[in-house]
């Protein structure tokens, strides 16, 4: 690989990494903006799903745009947000305008994940590494907690810790638009009448389903996973936390192998068996309440979607890979909204019934 190629996939890396710290820090700030702006759990809960809806609009929206403004231009969109959305909310003194920061957050995420990916698509075949990409994702997201807890532990002011994501945003930024490791690319702007076209394939119909169970059942787990062994196993709050913690490093290992799993057993024999294996784990873990079932559950999630991604993103045009991308990262959000709310809405009738349905 040139000395372009290499820059450029560990710029890719960075990026990831950078959309999923300014994610992740979202809720670690939660409570301060509870306290500095007077609000109560029910109040601040606006914040999540506000950015949750600009992450799913940005990539809906950039979808159609990367193809329009090009590759780098759209990053660099992506990043410039970033930065505004940052220095907004450091200095937001009503909770107004800390909600719009909360919205540009999403649409930076957004922006910066679709365009980082379908950068990605144009390496070369065997260099295009999804699962490490995705690891990367997850090791902001693993790593982000820790890291603002000991600013906070520090007395370092969230305003503080805001301005600092804005440098790093600024840096890419400056990389990005110096660097000579990307050239910005365009393609023919896809309407959306060939968009429609487009969806109704089942090579797309049919992954942008899959992609819409796959992400709420991962998204749902974690997050209804203290309920089921506190209230259903009886286990200890901090024993439920260290299972999570298991849940995590199983789902980023199969992240990691993600590509050794594709070269040996080809894409598709690898959705196969992991998807067998995830049942294999929920109906182990229903059934016996083993713990080490989740370590199963997130060794199988782990390789599903970057496998399935790379399958489709091969098969495609250029021009067409932003789409694909946009919606894919579109339907995980609305997949992860409905069934994370539909296990939440069951587990108040029987934790049984609420896991049962990834399944």
């Amino acid at each position: 690989m040139s000395q372009d190629k290499k820059i450029l996939q560990l710029f890719v890396f960075y990026t990831m990494m950078l959309a999923s710290i300014l994610l992740s820090s979202i809720p670690s700030l939660m409570t301060t903006v509870q306290e500095l702006f007077s609000l109560n759990t029910s109040g601040s809960s606006k914040g999540p799903m506000i950015v949750a809806f600009g992450v799913m609009g940005a990539n809906f929206l950039m979808g159609f745009l990367i193809a329009y403004t090009g590759l780098k231009r759209s990053l660099q969109l992506g990043f410039l947000i970033g930065i505004i959305s940052t220095l907004i909310m450091s200095m937001a003194t009503n909770y107004l305008v800390m909600l719009l920061g909360f919205l540009l957050t999403g649409i930076a995420a957004g922006a910066c994940i679709s365009s980082a990916t379908t950068i990605f698509a144009h390496l070369a075949k065997e260099k295009q590494n999804y699962g490490l990409l995705h690891a990367f994702f997850g090791l902001g997201a693993a790593t982000t907690p820790f890291v603002m807890a000991f600013f906070f532990r520090s007395g370092i002011s969230f305003s503080f810790v805001l301005q600092g994501m804005s440098v790093l945003f600024l840096i890419g930024l400056i990389l990005l638009s110096l660097g000579r490791f990307i050239g910005n690319v365009k393609y023919e702007p896809i309407g959306f009448s060939e968009a429609g076209s487009f969806i109704k394939k089942p090579i797309i119909f049919l992954p942008l389903l899959l992609f819409m169970f796959y992400a709420g059942t991962e998204m749902s787990t974690a997050t209804w996973m203290g309920n089921l062994f506190e209230d259903l196993f009886h286990f200890s709050r901090e024993n439920a936390t260290t299972v999570l913690s298991v849940f995590w490093l199983s789902f980023t290992f199969g992240r990691i192998i993600t590509q050794y799993l594709n070269k040996g057993l080809g894409y598709l024999a690898t959705l196969y068996l992991m998807t067998l294996l995830l049942i294999a784990g929920f109906t182990v873990l229903l059934l016996t309440g083993w713990a080490a079932a989740m370590a199963c559950i997130g060794l199988a999630m782990g390789p599903f979607f970057p496998t399935l991604q790379k399958y489709i993103s091969i098969q495609l045009e250029h021009r067409q890979i932003g789409l694909f991308n946009g919606l894919s990262y579109g339907a995980t959000g609305v997949g992860g909204m409905l069934i994370n709310g539909l296990m939440g809405y069951t587990a108040e009738i029987s934790l049984y019934i609420s896991y049962s349905i990834p399944i």
